[in-house]
Formats: C-alpha cells, sequence, structure tokens
C-alpha cells in the first residue's frame, strides 16, 4: 500500500481516537446580534454564516448566503430556545442539571448493575446510577461576564466542566438513541461553595440555612451552594459533532493549571446521562447538563495532582478563570466581590 495513504489512516484513526472529527462533522452554533436583531449563526473561522430557522426542535435550519463578520456582531450565549412555527417566541432555559461524582473508575463488580440500573427509575448504590441534581437558571452568564462574589459566598472555587445542550423534546430514550437529542456542548464553570463550608448566611451573619452533615449529602445544599447568580458561566459557543467522551478539558485560574483531565474518565457517558435523566423527566431543547467535573485538582507551581478542592484554589476578586475543552473552544470569566 502506498506509504502516504497508510500515513494518511493513521491519522484519521489517531484522531478518532483522541475525540477529533473531521472538519464537516463539525459545526459551532452561536447567538448573535447585529442592527438589534438576534440571529443563530454558525462560526466559520473569522466569519459568521447566518442561519435562518431554529437550531433548537425538530423543524431544524437552513443556512443563508449572508456572512458576517465577527468584529462586527455582538455574540450571547444562548441561554433557552426559540418556539413557535411563524411568530418565533423567545423561551429562557427551564432546567439546568449537574451530574455529581462523574470521574474516576466505576467498581468493575458494579457495571452489570450500572447497565440495569439505567433502564429503570430506582435508587442504588454510590455509582451504580448517575446522580442528578439542580442548578437553578439564574446563575448563568456568558463568555466574559464577571463571576461576582457575594458575602455570603464563603470559599467558592470554579470547577471545569463539560455542558451538554438539548436539542430537541426527550423522553425515556435509550442509551443508542440518545445523541440524536443532543444539540451539542460547550464550555461550563460549575461554581461552588467548599466541602467544608457548611453554613450559608447573610452579610449580618443570620444563618438561612445549616446542614450539619457534609453539604455534598444533600441535594438541596448542592442546589443553594451552586446557584448563586452569576455561579453558572458557560460558552463561549455550541459545537456539535465532537466525540463528546473523549475530549481534554482544563481549568487554569490566573494563569495557573488547576485541573486537567479528559472526559474519557466519566463514569457515565454522554448517551448514559440524557437517557438516565429522560426516565424520569421530559428533557426540553434548551435544557442544560452539567456533566460533572475532574475528581483530580493540580495543586500549586509543582503541577502536583491531588483528590479534593484546597483552599489555594478559592476564588477571590482579580482573579481570571480560563476553561477550555478540546474542539469547542476557551471560556474566560474575570472575578469580582459584590459590594
Amino acid at each position: 500500500m502506498n506509504r502516504l495513504l497508510i500515513l494518511t489512516l493513521c491519522l484519521l484513526a489517531t484522531g478518532a481516537q483522541f475525540g477529533l472529527a473531521k472538519n464537516s462533522d463539525v459545526k459551532k452554533f452561536c447567538l448573535f446580534e447585529v442592527n438589534g436583531v438576534k440571529r443563530f449563526g454558525l462560526i466559520k473561522g473569522d466569519r459568521v454564516l447566518e442561519l435562518e430557522g431554529n437550531i433548537y426542535g425538530s423543524k431544524g435550519y437552513n443556512k443563508t448566503k449572508t456572512e458576517w463578520r465577527k468584529e462586527d456582531v455582538s455574540f450571547f450565549m444562548p441561554y433557552g430556545r426559540w418556539i413557535g412555527e411563524d411568530d418565533l417566541k423567545w423561551v429562557p432555559t427551564a432546567k439546568i442539571y449537574c451530574i455529581a461524582d462523574n470521574y474516576g473508575p466505576i467498581n468493575r463488580s458494579q457495571s452489570k448493575t450500572k447497565r440495569d440500573a439505567l433502564k429503570k427509575p430506582a435508587f442504588a448504590k454510590a455509582n451504580e446510577i448517575p446522580i442528578p441534581f439542580l442548578k437553578h437558571p439564574s446563575s448563568l452568564i456568558g463568555y466574559g461576564g464577571t463571576i461576582l462574589l457575594p458575602d455570603s459566598a464563603r470559599k467558592p472555587h470554579s470547577q471545569a466542566e463539560m455542558v451538554v445542550i438539548i436539542r430537541k423534546e426527550a423522553r425515556k430514550v435509550s442509551v443508542d438513541d440518545a445523541l440524536k437529542y443532543v444539540l451539542g456542548v460547550s464550555c461550563g464553570n460549575d461554581i461552588t461553595l467548599s466541602r467544608g463550608n457548611r453554613n450559608w448566611a447573610v452579610p449580618n451573619e443570620k444563618v438561612i440555612l445549616t446542614h450539619d452533615s457534609d453539604w455534598s449529602q444533600g441535594e438541596l445544599a448542592w442546589a443553594q451552594a451552586k446557584s448563586f447568580e452569576t455561579f453558572g458561566p458557560i460558552g463561549p459557543n455550541i459545537v456539535s459533532g465532537l466525540n463528546y467522551d473523549n475530549l481534554e478539558i482544563k481549568m487554569w485560574d490566573n494563569d495557573k493549571l488547576r485541573q486537567h483531565d479528559n472526559t474519557k474518565n466519566m463514569r457515565y457517558s454522554v448517551a448514559e446521562i440524557v437517557s438516565y435523566l429522560s426516565l424520569h423527566t421530559t428533557l426540553q431543547p434548551g435544557d442544560m447538563i452539567f456533566t460533572g467535573t475532574p475528581g483530580q485538582r493540580i495543586k500549586g507551581s509543582s503541577g502536583k495532582k491531588s483528590t479534593g478542592r484546597s483552599d489555594n484554589s478559592t476564588l477571590k476578586e482579580g482573579h481570571n478563570i480560563k476553561i477550555m475543552i478540546e474542539g469547542v473552544g476557551v471560556l474566560k470569566n474575570p472575578v469580582a466581590q459584590i459590594r
């Protein structure tokens, strides 16, 4: 066989192995505004191709011949969807799911139980089924938005995550069919309070919620710890056509690498998560799923990895957070204190 052909086949196989896809398969969706009108588009290098129709739902969209230069438009993260046929109405994102403890190995003895559990809604032992909880939509901000730290948020830290965006209504879908209901993925930052922060107080120190045990043991505490306004940065685009289960993910705090992992280490794949959630609720177009954060952080200048969330990663005013997911892009957000 021709040596050049062999080399080409090897490169294609390597790309497939590491989550890359043909350029023609990858689409970068965006919501942009020009001349006071918001439109959906596809990013093509330094230009934006305007789309006609709706990227959400089953009806689909058509490419137009209209292109804009990136510097001539304003970009927005589409926190929601348009509904209707001719007279479209914008509806904000209704549900944000998060998956807890989704990185690391599953006990081999539990693998069959895990598969069986996905087929029916039921409570099970840890790591046998995905562990979902809710994050409030009011926490969402986009690329470049400022993360605001209220006085009541003690020891907040960043968690780099891949966020799945639902394309069309999904109810009781199989694992094999689940990706048909996914529009794409984006970079997300699931900002949360540390495990040791068990009390949430208003500025006058009046306690409004106390959780005597580890906050990670209660869904209410999880939701409160992660739902402060601006605690859900997401962006910069929605990207489809990638192998979502094999993408490199990194997070920097003030240019110091704090997290570095790969989505291949998720306990549950994107398809498994979407299928499982659809057993319990109807997923709507525009719903988001934060798929979990790597369980290891890189501490200090030595680059040493450790489990848990250390105090040296606590968010403070003046910090700048950068999250990168392979093939998706980079999400950047500054941090400030509310006064």
